[in-house]
């Protein structure tokens, strides 16, 4: 039962906090975002949490840093400051994959990234955020020990590439000089962090985290031997051997991805300038009965304060996540990398109670904007052999081993269409195409119910060498999903729209491919009106083939468009051919 504290936004300010009587906290959570209690933003989860545990939590959000003042208007807390970037990296919220600069952020007031709006000067949201705010807690909250969680230090916890200063950057964690680096979902890992800073202190050998040491440290934690036992511990390639050798780069990355899918129990140590990191093996996921209990916790889903108008927020705020997690492994995207490649599914009842939820809220209007998740139709689907360490369950074929829970998706749409109140319920995340063609009733229900007026789906390119690189499905499965979607709209009278994503520039890409891809498009009847450029962001196999320049199997060298000049040359392709302006075409993060 919510205590009537809990049913208050989490405190964002010290007088906030000192208005529900308190003296002191136990945690600060600073973050490059508005604050917005929903489930659907990583920061409000992990407050939530903490909260229902017992701690007092209090949010400090997009500090200025011009001065330390909002960071010193809050007093040390007593167990630890929390620092994220937000819901993205800063980089890529604040540059598009070219460098230029980016003029909104849906993530801050109105959109706008600026604090002085006329000089375009001070973002909400600084550049690499994460190493900002660290910098200004340990200033202000000396002796605190300092934890650094979200995308931006997840997918930076290695030696990285960063596109904006195009080179290869060393750890966060090392950069930061932080005590501990959360990586991934990190409820369970969040958790015993507060739980061991209110013991011991001892922070060693945590599930999901990222450690540094000294040489010296690393001698008392690792005995020599075991140093030298590639059984008991991963060594990659280190900071200097990387940036000596760039291939070495795509080594260590194809290392990372492959230990994360099989859910290695070795450490990983990597070399950074002066201190190793050390990631310990990666967190459980949190089983269903959890992911229900995480999401039900007692959020406003609002803004706060509820003045602020948060572009992100219009967006999701009467969306539920159904899933967590994403097998699809595509190079160019991190979300495997950070959510996992193991899905979790919530139970119908939860989620038919968190719509009853939305139901009752003031803005409500009768419509359920999304039930989602990295890929909506992953839901319900399960592991035949109860998993492998491959985990890569949809390339090149769909594994006969992945079973789909079709009935159970069915049943899900059913009881929530079903409450008092919805007057419609769409699925607006991406859709796997290979999946729905297994499923033709849930296949039809989407098209005759529950599309968005478009549906979205991601062929990303056309041409076989390109998908491969991408990690994507044949060109032939696209054509036969168009011809089966346009089969049952002709059966059922709900003829239906697409919206495919395509990439351009993708290392491998080339002019010739682009003209051959937009041939097909347009053959299938297809209208491209989503792309962007290839962005070669942290944490990503194609960000390593980029910054190597050669194939990650054959090792052979590969063209990729760097400069602007290239990148525009595929751009205008799409763009001629399908009479659009880029400037108001998507721009997607992945």
């Amino acid at each position: 039962m919510a205590t009537k504290q809990q049913l208050l936004p989490l405190p964002i300010s010290w007088k906030e906090c000192k208005g529900r009587g308190w003296s002191w906290f136990d945690i600060l959570l600073i973050t490059g975002d508005s604050y917005i209690d929903h489930p659907a933003f990583g920061v409000a989860l992990i407050g939530r949490l903490l909260e229902s545990q017992g701690y007092r939590v209090a949010i400090l959000s997009q500090p200025r840093i011009d001065t330390d003042s909002d960071f010193r208007s809050f007093p040390p807390p007593r167990l630890f400051c929390g620092i994220t970037a937000g819901c993205l990296d800063s980089i890529v919220a604040n540059y598009t994959g070219n460098g230029k600069v980016r003029n909104s952020d849906d993530y801050s007031p109105n959109g706008n990234p600026w604090r002085k709006v006329k000089e375009k000067k001070d973002r909400h949201r600084p550049d690499r955020a994460t190493l900002v705010y660290t910098s200004f807690a340990r200033s202000a909250y000396r002796g605190t020990p300092i934890v650094l969680g979200g995308v931006e230090a997840s997918l930076r916890r290695f030696v990285h590439y960063d596109y904006k200063q195009n080179r290869l950057r060393g750890s966060f964690l090392t950069d930061a000089k932080a005590d501990i680096l959360v990586f991934g979902m990190g409820e369970r890992a969040i958790l015993e962090i507060a739980q061991r800073l209110q013991k011991d202190g001892d922070l060693h050998g945590i599930a999901g985290t990222c450690r540094r040491m000294t040489e010296r440290q690393l001698a008392e934690h690792f005995p020599h031997k075991e140093l030298k036992n590639s059984r008991k511990l991963t060594i990659l390639p280190s900071f200097s051997q990387i940036t000596a050798n760039k291939q070495l780069f795509l080594d260590a990355e194809k290392e990372i991805d492959n230990h994360l899918r099989s859910a290695s129990p070795r450490p990983l140590l990597q070399k950074q300038q002066n201190h190793w990191v050390i990631q310990y093996p990666p967190a459980p996921p949190l089983n269903p009965h959890e992911l229900d209990s995480l999401y039900e916790l007692p959020f406003t889903r609002k803004p706060h304060p509820e003045t602020l108008e948060i572009p992100a927020y219009r967006m999701i705020q009467h969306s539920v996540t159904i899933v967590r997690g994403c097998s699809g492994n595509c190079s160019f995207c991190a979300i495997t990398r950070h959510q996992g490649p193991e899905i979790i599914s919530r139970s119908i009842e939860s989620i038919v109670r968190e719509c009853e939820r939305i139901v009752k809220m003031k803005s409500f209007r009768g419509t359920i904007s999304d039930l989602g998740g990295p890929t909506a139709n992953l839901y319900g689907t399960s592991c035949a052999i109860g998993s492998c360490k491959k985990k890569d369950c949809l390339y090149p074929v769909i594994c006969p081993n992945l079973q789909n829970n079709e009935s159970r998706f069915l049943e899900l749409l059913k009881r929530v269409s079903a409450i008092k109140g919805v007057k419609h319920l769409f699925i607006s995340s991406g859709l796997r195409m290979g999946l729905l063609l297994k499923t033709d009733k849930l296949l039809r229900k989407i098209i005759t119910s529950h599309t968005p007026g478009t549906m979205k789906i991601a062929p990303e390119h056309s041409e076989k060498e390109l998908l491969e690189l991408m990690h994507k499905e044949s060109h032939s499965l696209l054509c036969e999903f168009i011809s089966k979607c346009r089969q049952i709209g002709e059966e059922t009278g709900r003829i239906p729209l697409f919206t495919p994503y395509i990439i351009t520039s993708h290392p491998g890409s080339t002019e010739t491919a682009a003209r051959k891809m937009t041939q097909k498009m347009k053959k299938l009847g297809l209208k491209i009106r989503k792309f962007q450029d290839f962005t070669p962001v942290p944490g990503t196999l194609s960000t390593a083939v980029y910054v190597a320049g050669i194939h990650p199997e054959t090792k052979k060298p590969l063209v990729i468009p760097r400069s602007a000049k290239e990148r525009s040359k595929e751009r205008k392709i799409l763009e001629q051919a399908f009479n659009l302006n880029h400037s108001r075409t998507s721009r997607r993060k992945k």
